[in-house]
């Protein structure tokens, strides 16, 4: 066994962009102050091009999605959960993508990267869609050989703000979002017709625009729990909720036929049997936003579900900022090792992906477990397991698994 993380190898990120085919689509240059910008369209003769990431036709998409021999994209891994730093202008931004695209393009440990997208950036104004930033992302990761996981972010869970478009916080759409978790989180009206419209706009113009990009590798959408515990709401509002969040997973999966779609459960009351089979009905893979190897109430509910699922649909967990510090999702703090997290979620959770937060050593972040990761995916047999023992097999009810 041979150690894959050897930094020396940045050299090879450099040659690697030297000799990307020349194919059309997609094309990095400098702009006038010396900026390195990707675009559809060649804007200058210097235009270098990154690779033919649309040859896949997206014609039709809405009509394909209870097809199953549709080949979907596949290429399960592990991969690294990023979060946006800044706006996508910022310099801060800029040089965090660059930094984290740079370090898993020299890594072959990763598949490639899960970052989240903000509604409310995607659709600037009321039917005004901007996927920029994506492809943009796609295109950079196209240079290292890498695959992006597009994590669709409508909620905020701490900090307060409120990721929904603000046309959707009007009285047509009975103000578009609530507040939970004592004002820290806002979530958007799945239970609104209106709001569910809007979602299914939104997802179906992603997938005209993405589906066909050969390095988009997956769609999760957030969490099912609607986190309100206001019985008053939860008796009048509830089912209309879960009804709402199953339209909008079919709807993706029908804009991404061939694309991997994977719906985070977790606490969905008495809806979560009709909503995993209507996952299963349209080939949709299940996941969750934790890994937590002693949480009782995951442990329960859907980690059952997940289990019972493996094999059949795509198995997506995402190790997210405190499992590292709790291993039964609450505390006290009890930090669990990177080789335990990774153990659960191969070997109890069946995943075919898993989702690791960059969570670096910063004075509010604590531990560097990045580093930690790093060291242990040193530590597997990679000429053993080529994908450090995630299952490979394509799920059974995808039937077509595209692997190039």
């Amino acid at each position: 066994m041979k150690p894959i993380f050897m930094w020396i190898f940045k050299i090879l990120l450099i040659a690697s962009v030297m000799v990307v085919p020349v194919k059309a689509e997609i094309y990095k240059y400098k702009d006038a102050k010396g900026n390195t910008v990707y675009s559809d369209k060649p804007t200058s003769s210097t235009s270098q091009t990154v690779k033919n990431t649309t040859s896949q036709a997206t014609s039709g998409a809405s009509t394909v999605a209870a097809d199953q021999t549709v080949p979907v994209k596949w290429h399960p891994g592990h991969y690294v959960m990023v979060y946006p730093q800044g706006t996508s202008t910022d310099a801060s931004h800029k040089a965090y993508m660059d930094s984290v695209i740079q370090e898993v393009g020299i890594n072959p440990a990763f598949q490639g990267i899960q970052k989240q997208y903000f509604w409310n950036k995607l659709e600037p104004a009321k039917g005004v869609y901007d996927f920029s930033e994506i492809k943009k992302d796609l295109a950079a990761l196209a240079l290292v050989h890498k695959r992006l996981v597009v994590s669709f972010q409508e909620r905020s869970y701490n900090t307060g703000d409120v990721y929904a478009p603000k046309y959707l916080l009007t009285s047509e759409y009975a103000g578009g979002v609530y507040s939970y978790n004592s004002g820290k989180g806002f979530n958007v009206n799945y239970w609104h017709e209106g709001v569910q419209d809007r979602l299914v706009a939104l997802v179906t113009e992603m997938g005209k625009q993405l589906n066909g990009y050969s390095n988009l590798e997956a769609v999760n959408l957030e969490e099912t729990a609607h986190s309100n515990h206001d019985q008053v709401w939860v008796k009048n509002y509830s089912t209309k909720y879960y009804n709402g969040v199953i339209r909008v997973a079919l709807a993706t999966k029908t804009a991404f036929p061939n694309t991997v779609v994977i719906q985070y459960i977790n606490y969905a009351d008495w809806n979560m049997d009709k909503i995993v089979s209507a996952m299963v009905g349209a080939g949709i893979g299940l996941g969750g936003p934790d890994v937590s190897e002693k949480d009782t109430g995951l442990l329960n509910t859907s980690y059952q579900i997940i289990q019972n699922q493996s094999g059949k649909l795509p198995i997506g967990m995402a190790v997210q900022y405190l499992n590292y510090d709790f291993n039964n999702g609450r505390g006290p703090k009890d930090p669990p090792s990177i080789a335990s997290i990774h153990a659960f979620a191969q070997n109890t959770l069946k995943a075919n992906y898993i989702f690791w937060m960059r969570r670096t050593k910063e004075p509010w972040n604590g531990s560097d477990y990045y580093q930690d990761i790093l060291i242990h995916m040193n530590t597997l047999n990679w000429t053993a397991s080529p994908k450090g023992g995630l299952d490979t097999k394509c799920p059974t009810l995808l039937k077509a698994c595209n692997t190039n």
